[in-house]
């Protein structure tokens, strides 16, 4: 007898063929546990971000004012300190991290408004994480 991978002999010496039922419904289970999974990880994200947000949000309630001489004086890499639309960001953390590289150390103490709106005058805006990284950096008001 040619024996077959789905087939078996009983102990009748019976050919009988193996039923390969596949669970369907554990595998769907699986998958949209994993799905479930992922989104609920996103979510937590988002929640952790917003959290944080919401955290500056109320630290801002006392938002504390800079002037532009004081700002100047956070120029170099070492304490980076960068004005963009009247709000002051101490980047000084994400320099390392700033995908257009070294470029922002150009800016230090200084007014980075034109150049963060055109990426640097390439006349492209920057993407959405750029602005919420921007927002975890904040420190404060410009003084008007």
């Amino acid at each position: 007898f040619k024996k077959e991978n789905n087939e078996k002999i009983n102990s009748f010496g019976r050919i009988e063929k193996k039923e390969q039922v596949k669970d369907f419904t554990k595998e769907e289970n699986k998958e949209g546990k994993n799905e479930e999974d992922k989104n609920n990880s996103e979510e937590r994200e988002n929640e952790d971000f917003s959290k944080k947000a919401n955290k500056n949000s109320q630290d801002n309630l006392n938002d504390k004012v800079f002037t532009k001489e004081e700002v100047s004086f956070h120029n170099k890499e070492s304490d980076c300190w960068i004005i963009i639309d009247n709000k002051v960001y101490n980047v000084t953390s994400y320099i390392d991290l700033h995908k257009g590289g070294i470029i922002i150390v150009n800016y230090c103490g200084k007014d980075a408004t034109l150049a963060f709106n055109t990426k640097g005058g390439k006349g492209k805006p920057h993407k959405p994480k750029a602005f919420e990284d921007l927002k975890k950096l904040y420190i404060g008001n410009l003084k008007k």
